[in-house]
């Protein structure tokens, strides 16, 4: 009956969709719609700004450059403002939005676009580069998302537009900072739709594959930038396991198991005082030590230790973690921030310190401890999900990277497990609460506070929270066996609930989460907004698909706010938008630039239509060559950055329902390929203004969709092929450089 059931609900999905592509529903009048726009210095951002001035729309366009300013407000009309915007910097968010409330109480749509790339190598990338890409990337996005949402709830119908990208359903080897960020975004962009219904705020995404764009151009320099800066520092000796977090829960348990099992353990503990707690239950062999991942000292230290130990490392258990239990318009930046530095800049920095032990013999392994967070997001846990699904993202890069050394690298999906931090949720929960703003507070009410938490407790999965030994025995054997799995769902509730829903429509499992009675909606046609008085903020307008999709809307009627990097390109931008857009310089990597793009948007609207979130930047090379500076520059901006947009710009996006988020994505957030496969895609890069139409669809229509696969390569090659299992999809990505040649091509610009 399940299984007629389920069949069913996709037959509907099926007819829904093609009802959709036959009969498509009509656009917004874009008269008096401001949208905010981020990244419009060239790209989706730059070109979104142009076409949503040409349509009409009030455009705020936010630049990251101080050049691009005047270089985009060339291509606006005069109604159009363009400003420089650092989504990175919380000074900026905030003067952006100073700017925007003084122009609108309400915007139509805010665009999440701005973003950077960095390709190379795990062992390559330094950890501020895979804190800048997730600075820039997600926690940029969240700022702008968290300060605009006012002004987007002020009416419904408001949208958030966030550009991510075909990496957030599959990892690309060499591009783990940028897909980690794809993969955080495209969770915060999940759980940002799910927590806003209420207020009827749409958010997209938009996930094209590769496209003509100076990201995807400069990939080949970058890739051989990396590959100069590399050293020969690899030092092929001797067989231990160090597995992080003991304090308790997992690692705890492991650490005891294996210390019995005869391994010589490696427990690194983050309160002092348990260093002799768990000393006294393992043998005089096993060595324990504190250890705090978010500091290189001590990473430093703990690799001095354990060198002077043995020049092999067997296994490195990545379990160190903790969880936050709370929405995103509470979540401040700095929690934010916290979690992705103890669950996956502390990982990452753990596995590239001690990658050369675990290379210097085949066969040897990383265990990283996920969560069902890494595969589906659960509303009131956005920072804890979007942490995970950026370890998954970097433990699929991992394991392609590293496969020409037989390291193994196995992740752990566990459901709902007897563990403190489980037991901890609702009172970080109520915690959380107590200290957002009392605006956020007043927007919420105490009747949402107490019915979340009567439900946390009667929460079956919560409720019947299985024992953690079953993690316990799957890390046992990705440590112990000669042949560990790619990836352990221990427990009936990850392998049996959690993952096969995952793998349904996303429309579907929204419903399935929220237990909302309206999915009748879902599977007919509705026409197209009014674009009067509709504001959507695009960023990264400076060309590509936000400079045509500020062009399209603009031309429509909407109120476009297109923001661009290069100051350049806020003149030449407004040049071709009408005078009702906005083009505005925006960095989304720098707080200051979200402000004062959220402080122009605001003075125009208080309710932003969509935000379309789509700057961003991608470097070609493989993890081991890329620096950890690289790597924290993609994430910076592909992540980071959209975070901050979108954090910054949700109470105009909430000022309304039907407000809608529009996050530019890419195939590489589902699909790891090597860094060579990537220019195999360049060589077939197709037409940017498909993902400009996308884009003005997740806009202007009444019933957006929830993602976008502009293109052959991500509907019909990378997608498909990213459902395959994954020793499959890495077979494939490991031959597809081989049927294309294109080694030759690197070997020739190295000799060069």
């Amino acid at each position: 009956m399940l299984c007629l059931l389920i069949g069913f609900i996709i037959v509907l999905y099926v007819f829904y969709r093609s009802y959709q592509h036959f009969f498509p529903t009509p656009n917004i009048n874009p008269n008096n719609k401001y949208v905010l726009i981020s990244g419009c210095d060239s790209g989706f951002g730059h070109g979104l700004a142009i076409e949503l001035d040409k349509q009409g729309f009030n455009v705020l366009a936010g630049v990251f450059l101080p050049d691009n300013v005047a270089f985009l407000r060339e291509k606006l009309s005069s109604k159009a403002t363009v400003f420089r915007l650092d989504i990175t910097k919380q000074e900026d968010i905030d003067s952006a939005f100073e700017l925007v409330n003084k122009k609108t109480k309400v915007l139509h749509a805010l665009v999440n676009n701005a973003g950077i790339g960095v390709t190379g190598h795990i062992d390559w990338t330094s950890m501020e580069d895979m804190r800048k890409v997730m600075d820039v990337n997600y926690f940029g996005h969240v700022a702008m998302t968290k300060k605009y949402l006012p002004l987007l709830i002020a009416k419904r119908d408001s949208r958030v537009v966030n550009i991510c990208s075909a990496v957030n359903y599959i990892t690309l080897p060499s591009g783990s900072a940028y897909c980690a960020s794809k993969y955080a975004f495209e969770s915060f962009s999940d759980c940002l739709r799910r927590e806003m219904a209420p207020w009827g705020l749409r958010v997209c995404i938009i996930e094209p594959g590769f496209m003509r764009t100076p990201i995807l151009e400069s990939g080949p320099k970058s890739f051989l930038e990396l590959w100069n800066t590399l050293t020969s520092d690899i030092n092929p000796n001797g067989k231990y396991v160090l597995i992080s977090g003991c304090d308790s829960g997992f690692g705890n348990g492991l650490a005891i198991e294996l210390d019995k099992q005869g391994f010589n353990v490696f427990a690194g503990v983050f309160l002092p005082d348990n260093v002799a707690f768990l000393r006294e239950k393992l043998s005089s062999k096993a060595t324990v030590f504190r250890l705090d991942i978010t500091k290189q000292q001590d990473i430093d230290g703990a690799f001095e230790l354990v060198n002077k130990k043995t020049k092999v490392l067997h296994a490195l258990v990545n379990n160190a973690g903790i969880a936050v239990a709370g929405h995103i318009d509470w979540t401040s930046m700095e929690v934010m921030h916290k979690v992705m530095d103890v669950n996956y800049f502390g990982h990452v920095a753990m596995t590239k310190k001690f990658l050369p032990l675990l290379i210097a013999k085949r066969d040897s392994r990383v265990v990283n401890i996920c969560s069902v967070a890494g595969y589906l997001e659960y509303p009131g846990s956005s920072a804890y999900c979007g942490s995970k699904y950026a370890l998954e993202s970097f433990s699929d890069c991992l394991r392609r990277e590293m496969a020409p050394w037989g390291l193994h690298v196995s992740i752990i999906e566990p459901g709902a497990m007897q563990t403190p931090i489980l037991q901890s949720g609702p009172q970080t929960f109520l915690e959380f609460y107590s200290m957002v703003s009392s605006d956020a507070q007043e927007r919420w009410g105490k009747h949402f506070l107490k019915g979340h938490y009567d439900k946390s407790g009667k929460n079956v999965f919560i409720k019947y929270a299985e024992d953690p030994m079953k993690v316990i025995r799957a890390l046992q054997h990705a440590v112990m066996n000669t042949v560990p799995r790619i990836r352990y769902r221990p427990g009936w509730q990850s392998s049996l609930v959690f993952f096969p829903i995952s793998n349904l429509p996303t429309c579907i499992v929204d419903w399935l989460l929220s237990n909302l009675d309206n999915l009748y909606q879902r599977f007919f046609p509705t026409p197209n907004i009014n674009p009067n008085d509709k504001y959507v903020l695009i960023s990264g307008c400076d060309s590509e698909f936000g400079h045509g999709l500020a062009i399209e809307l603009d031309k429509q009627g909407f109120n476009v706010l297109a923001d661009v990097f290069l100051p350049d390109n806020v003149a030449f931008l407004r040049e071709k938008l009408s005078s009702k857009a906005t083009v505005f310089r925006l960095d989304i990597t720098k707080q200051l630039d979200i402000d004062g793009a959220f402080e122009l948007v605001n003075k125009e609207t208080k309710v932003l239509h969509a935000l379309v979130n789509n700057a961003g930047i991608a470097i070609l090379g493989n993890i081991d060559w890329a620096s950890m500076e690289d790597m924290r520059k993609v994430m910076d901006v592909n992540y980071f950055g959209h975070v901050a947009m979108t954090k910054k710009f949700l109470p105009l996006l909430i000022a309304k329902r039907d407000s809608r988020v529009v996050n530019i994505c890419s195939v590489a957030s589902y699909l790891a390929s090597a860094s060579m496969s990537a220019y195999c895609a360049l060589k077939y890069a197709e037409d940017p203004m498909k993902v400009v139409r996308a884009l003005q669809h997740a806009v202007m229509n009444t019933v957006p969709r929830i993602r976008y696969r502009p293109g052959w390569q991500s509907s019909l090659g990378f997608f498909p092929e990213s459902h395959l299992p994954a020793w499959v999809v890495d077979w494939l990505l490991s031959n597809l450089d081989k049927s294309f040649h294109v080694p030759a091509f690197f070997s020739q610009q190295l000799k060069d």
